[in-house]
């Protein structure tokens, strides 16, 4: 029996050794590796199911894809080129990859917009769904019934970004039972380039922790400099009659949904200044 030795960053490795998984993933910041190892594993999954008489489809999908120049394509023309025996088993074309024997290929999609033609695909093998952050629960629940071949899985990566997102509740708050999903960024990868440790630090020295924290190690994105109001605002009184000098009052409304609050305030400006007089908060019920 032959055996190739494949390296990947050590703590993906729990994730690709256990057989009889539905679900595999990884999440967290820039430079970790993790799509590049995805990509890879695509690659041998469809040389072991090719060597053994199976045929079908691995899917690679984005919330978003209007071109293939938009997918994952490269990325996996990339890991295929960079292991001597698999650029040899796949065939890599301007606009398919498909195993030589023509028993496994590629399918790039958008689950925006072509969720009803990826239903009709016939024996998806494994449906690897990239920078998952944006994909909607309605994709989700569309999605997961569609790859429905026995032993076939979902794998998911993605860089966080909103605190109970669909894929942040499907896949980390709440994983599914037959999951392994790992956090990894930049300090996981064995081979984290020079040209991003440069790059990281130059980020560390310009952005606000918060923003810093999202991009390189996996945060969410909350109270960052992409704020409107961020870093431009002071918390102090002012005269209850303040708001005779300005021309007129304003007023903001902003009705909450799920857990957020209905909010309802009352300002006005007054050189260049916007004041915020009043405030009303309150919860859905």
């Amino acid at each position: 029996m032959t055996v190739a030795r494949i390296e990947i960053p050590p703590k993906l490795v729990p994730v690709f050794e256990n057989e009889g998984v539905r679900y595999r993933g990884a999440y967290g910041g820039r430079g970790s590796a993790k799509t590049r190892t995805f990509a890879l594993m695509t690659a041998i999954r469809g040389y072991m199911a090719a060597k053994n008489g199976q045929s079908g489809v691995i899917l690679c999908a984005r919330e978003y894809m209007n071109s293939l120049e938009e997918s994952s394509m490269e990325e996996v023309k990339q890991a295929i080129r960079s292991v001597p025996w698999l650029n040899d088993f796949y065939e890599l074309g301007e606009k398919y990859i498909r195993t030589k024997c023509r028993s496994v290929s590629y399918v790039f999609a958008g689950l925006r917009h072509n969720l009803d033609s990826i239903k009709s695909k016939a024996r998806i093998l494994i449906a690897w769904v990239d920078e998952a952050e944006s994909v909607s629960e309605t994709a989700w629940t569309k999605l997961t019934p569609t790859v429905r071949e026995a032993g076939s899985e979902i794998w998911v990566t993605w860089n966080p970004e909103k605190d109970g997102s669909a894929t942040d509740k499907r896949f980390r708050k709440k994983q599914p039972d037959n999951a392994i999903v790992v956090e990894m960024n930049y300090d996981d990868n064995p081979w984290f380039p020079s040209v991003l440790e440069e790059e990281r630090l130059n980020d560390q020295a310009r952005l606000d922790a918060a923003t810093y924290a999202w991009i390189w190690e996996g945060a969410y994105l909350e109270n960052s400099d992409k704020q409107v109001l961020a870093n431009k605002y002071v918390v102090q009184s002012f005269p209850d009659d303040l708001w005779k000098k300005a021309d007129r009052l304003l007023f903001g409304a902003d009705f909450g949904f799920a857990k957020d609050l209905n909010t309802l305030i009352r300002m006005f400006i007054l050189d260049d200044c916007l004041y915020i007089e009043r405030e009303g908060l309150r919860c859905r019920r």
